[in-house]
């Protein structure tokens, strides 16, 4: 069985349990409050600028500064998988580890914004606050401040490596919080370690809250926190700086507008089977009237552009591009091709798409069939939340009622399903123009019962709404009218009006429309679907119901993962509203647009940034939309809606850790921890995953009394001939649903990572188990690489009769020839397991190492030209 990373594992739930043991108010520094790591990048990034080649000013939206101080923040969090990873916070002495990775993350980010073909600044952005909290943390972790005087950043961060003392050298008291020594004049960082009371003598505590004093400087209540956090804020826009003015960045509009900018990706999803013909068409002219929209309007931009093709059996793989004229051109490479029969892959087409999308992303899906995998719609469901993204389905035919799964995806993200004649395919367009500048915002969404008594809705237009659209679809719809504030009825004759008519809906647009309350008046019969949206700088652009977890001393508000639990207790919850706003009041709306209740949301609390909003509230049972009313700073009413429905519930699936990294050859087992918190019942568990590999889990179903937990186990492993690329990611969704009740159901994203490299263990010296190497010794040392079997319950399959033995090398030196006869190495049962293994020599002149005890790495090829490699620790005496 394949372990995964067990000491991260162990360490991240050692932390947890000694910070649940600590009153919240001993976590002094909050990565997600002001004081942290989000209003330092705020700070940092605000006021940063460009001018475009064609003068216009370039600036970083609120948005993509949200993204990148998340992402930053992101460290801390139990979830990530940098939690344990000491020099991604700059901590126990790795200067050397904590610099190469702040530059290693600089060059990449640098590398993937001058590539016009591949640039993906959402990518970037996520990077960077990964680099940003390193480099945040150097001063607030380090003695930078005390030796230099606090007056300016680091010269050397980000810009060359910074070598650390030797062990050896003193650089605190005996009390391991006060500076002494070298401690005085070198620079130091302090050490984090696991039960966060010991250092090794002579060096320097990390400190922590009612534990033990130590030289970091992440609380206000620390002395050096004003001159840390000014240094970092400063640091920071240095670092941004650099980023703008390097090679290939500065001067390129599109890489600085895209990494400056969050749009997410707008995609297409389509059937591709025979009875398809005319809905291709209609896309491919959807697709064309979008690539002349951006022609005739350089504002237009989108992160990337995805397509997805499908049928039954086969699905396509999405591809992403950075033009729409490469979307024009995969549309236009398909054409109507097989099916037979009516249902096709929907589900897993969307969840691919998904995947690989950005967040805040629109989908749009094309089919005349019912779905055959209908069971996947929670998941889809899942992720689309995860990604905070829309998908909107245009259905063409069915050869059965519209498939439920349709309407549950379009209702909980926001969108809608349009049940419309193949030959209005291409009037869709008129639905997607309005979203192409990508501030087309909620103001009013509405999932009910039409009726032939005319329901009428009244919405605020305000200063910052530039366009407004009214999409409304209805089983059968007798009117639809639109009126403004004077009464007048917005007609189609109107200079500023647009309306599109299709079999089961109207889309009205209205352009420029006048401040004021404008009112939606419908009829007709069946279900009805309202979607009122607005081009407009004012955004809900985030609700998150939030619990504090995050390591040691570093805790904050992260969004939970799955669906809220339905409790007597008050839910947390964050909200991030870009624009000019004055006030901003919160309240929860049922999909029929009746009043649930207000919620109380506070601006800038304790525990957040100034520029959000945080507070509590009892879930409802109904489920439920978040809207924000309030005035503009033109002193206008505005409403804004968060497309998502949010359902609590009773059930909850927990994963023991957020992500995963597979490697050929090898299995991966991972456990899910269910809590039943309503009446006792049978639960069934399912999983899908994104990337095409194979997958079971053990129970499929569990019997769970109130408040009762189980563990369940998915295993994950590559098929033979998988073809995946390097660094391949992806995503696993794990579903509990209830088998008496469909409704009660929750679900659990992990992150997939497949490496593409092979590995092989390895075992430096057999038969000694400090693997102690003398680099003065100037002789020679045996490694034994292993022959593996999964069968036999090792971590990989692996043979070494397959090597290329003369490609083989450990940390710099190459392999050894023995004596005179040509030969590499020998054949023999090394481990005593019946295999054949292979034991090989290097010299220890030529080891490329430098520190005491670290990991050695063996490189190789094997004779299909695959590479491999295998770690080991050796411990050098002395060091070199």
């Amino acid at each position: 069985m394949k372990k995964i990373n067990p000491f991260s594992i162990v360490r991240i739930l050692s932390l947890f349990l000694i910070a649940t043991a600590l009153p919240n108010q001993s976590f002094a520094f909050k990565p997600t409050a002001e004081f942290g790591h989000v209003g330092i990048v705020r700070d940092a990034l605000e006021d940063i600028k460009r001018i475009s080649s064609k003068g216009n000013t370039l600036v970083f939206s609120e948005r993509a500064i949200k993204e990148i101080r998340e992402s930053t923040a992101s460290v801390d969090d139990l979830t990530s998988e940098l939690l344990t990873n000491p020099a991604a916070h700059c901590d126990d002495e790795l200067l050397h580890d904590c610099t190469f990775r702040i530059n290693s993350i600089k060059k990449a980010v640098i590398d993937n914004l001058k590539n016009d073909a591949t640039r993906n600044g959402a990518g970037a952005r996520r990077e960077i606050g990964h680099a940003l909290h390193t480099l945040q943390d150097f001063y607030s972790h380090s003695n930078w401040i005390e030796i230099s005087g606090g007056d300016s950043p680091n010269p050397d961060l980000g810009l060359s490596l910074i070598s650390a003392l030797s062990p050896s050298q003193i650089t605190c008291d005996s009390t391991q919080a006060n500076l002494d020594g070298f401690g005085l004049s070198s620079l130091t960082t302090g050490y984090f370690p696991l039960d966060g009371i010991s250092a090794p003598a002579g060096k320097c505590l990390h400190g922590f809250p009612l534990l033990t004093d130590g030289i970091h400087k992440d609380s206000p209540l620390q002395i050096g926190h004003a001159a840390a956090r000014k240094t970092a804020v400063e640091a920071t826009r240095k670092f941004i700086e650099e980023i703008l003015d390097a090679e290939g960045i500065k001067g390129n509009d599109l890489a600085i507008a895209e990494f400056m900018d969050s749009i997410g990706t707008f995609g297409v999803v389509i059937d591709d089977t025979g009875s398809m013909g005319t809905e291709i068409a209609g896309v491919q002219n959807i697709i064309a009237n979008l690539v002349a929209a951006i022609q005739t309007d350089p504002e237009i931009s989108f992160t990337n552009f995805l397509f997805e093709r499908y049928g039954d059996p086969d699905i396509g793989e999405p591809s992403l591009s950075k033009t729409a004229d490469e979307l024009l051109n995969s549309v236009f490479s398909i054409s109507p091709n097989g099916g037979g029969d009516c249902p096709e892959l929907g589900q897993t087409a969307l969840l691919r798409s998904l995947d690989k999308s950005e967040v805040k992303s629109q989908l749009y899906f094309f089919s005349d069939a019912t779905s055959k995998d209908s069971d996947l719609s929670s998941k889809v469901e899942s992720l689309a939340s995860e990604k905070k993204s829309v998908i909107n389905y245009s259905i063409t035919g069915s050869c059965s009622p519209v498939d439920p799964a349709y309407i549950k995806v379009a209702q909980a993200t926001g969108g809608q399903v349009f049940i419309i004649n193949p030959t209005e395919t291409n009037k869709l367009f008129n639905l997607i123009q309005p979203s192409l500048k990508g501030d087309l915002e909620p103001i009013l969404i509405v999932q009910d019962a039409n009726s032939s008594t005319e329901k009428k809705y009244s919405i605020p237009v305000d200063s910052t709404i530039t366009g407004i659209t009214f999409s409304i679809v209805s089983d059968v719809l007798s009117t639809a009218k639109v009126f403004r504030p004077s009464g007048e009825e917005a007609l189609l004759n109107d200079s500023d009006v647009t309306i599109t008519t299709l079999s089961n809906g109207k889309i009205i647009r209205v352009a420029s429309p006048e401040i004021g309350s404008w009112n939606l008046s419908v009829s007709g019969s069946g279900d009805l679907s309202i979607s009122v949206l607005g081009n407009s700088s004012i955004s809900l652009n985030d609700f998150d119901f939030v619990e504090e977890r995050g390591r040691l001393g570093h805790t904050g508000l992260f969004p939970i993962s799955g669906k809220p639990i339905l409790s007597d207790s008050p839910s947390l919850a964050k909200a991030f509203i870009t624009g000019g706003i004055s006030t901003a009041t919160f309240e929860i709306r049922a999909k029929d647009n009746h009043l649930i209740q207000l919620i109380d949301l506070n601006k800038g609390t304790g525990e957040v940034a100034t520029d959000e909003f945080f507070g509590s509230l009892t879930l409802p049972i109904e489920p439920f939309r978040v809207y924000v009313n309030g005035i503009d700073d033109a002193g206008k009413a505005y409403t804004r809606a968060f497309p998502r429905v949010f359902v609590a519930q009773t059930v909850k699936i927990t994963p023991e850790i957020p992500f995963i990294e597979l490697k050929p050859n090898s299995l991966v087992k991972i456990n899910f921890t269910v809590t039943n918190f309503g009446n006792a019942g049978d639960f069934s568990l399912s999983s899908s995953e994104t990337i095409g590999l194979i997958t079971s889990i053990k129970p499929s179903t569990v019997t769970l009394a109130t408040n009762e937990t189980a563990t369940v186990e998915v295993s994950l492993s590559m098929p033979d001939g998988i073809s995946v690329g390097n660094d391949q990611k992806g995503s696993l969704v794990v579903e509990v649903q209830s088998l008496s009740n469909k409704e009660i159901n929750n679900t659990a994203v992990v992150q997939l990572a497949v490496e593409n490299l092979i590995h092989a263990v390895i075992d430096i010296k057999p038969g000694d188990s400090n693997n102690h190497v003398n680099l003065k010794s100037h002789g020679i040392f045996p490694v034994a690489i292993l022959t593996t079997k999964l069968a036999d319950g090792d971590d990989y399959d692996f043979d070494v009769s397959q090597i290329d033995l003369s490609s083989l090398t450990l940390s710099g030196s190459s392999v050894l020839i023995n004596g005179n006869s040509g030969n590499i190495g020998t054949f023999k049962d090394i481990d005593n397991d019946g295999d054949k293994d292979l034991l090989i020599h290097f010299h220890t002149d030529e080891l490329n190492l430098n520190t005491l005890s670290i990991p050695a790495e063996i490189k190789g090829v094997l004779l299909n030209g695959a590479s491999f490699i295998g770690v080991d620790s050796i411990s050098l005496t002395p060091a070199k």
